[in-house]
């Protein structure tokens, strides 16, 4: 299995922040017991169902509402 590593985690906050300005910090989680991206957004993420991709090169992609201090 491939790794996840901080240059595909770079890409993928570019492409989500190209698609969502709500998009405002991507890092590696945790989903299920196997790495995904954890992308933190300034809104509902059912706001951003549809939008941002459930996946991303292989790894699933999880959106989290970050608190409106961390995202200053």
């Amino acid at each position: 299995m491939k790794a996840l590593t901080q240059d595909m985690l770079d890409r993928a906050f570019d492409e989500f922040q190209a698609i969502s300005n709500s998009v405002h910090l991507v890092g590696r989680g945790e989903h299920q017991g196997k790495d995904c991206i954890l992308v933190f957004v300034d809104c509902q993420p059912s706001q951003l169902a549809g939008t941002i991709p459930g996946q991303y090169k292989g790894f699933p992609v999880v959106l989290e509402q970050a608190d409106k201090t961390h995202i200053q």
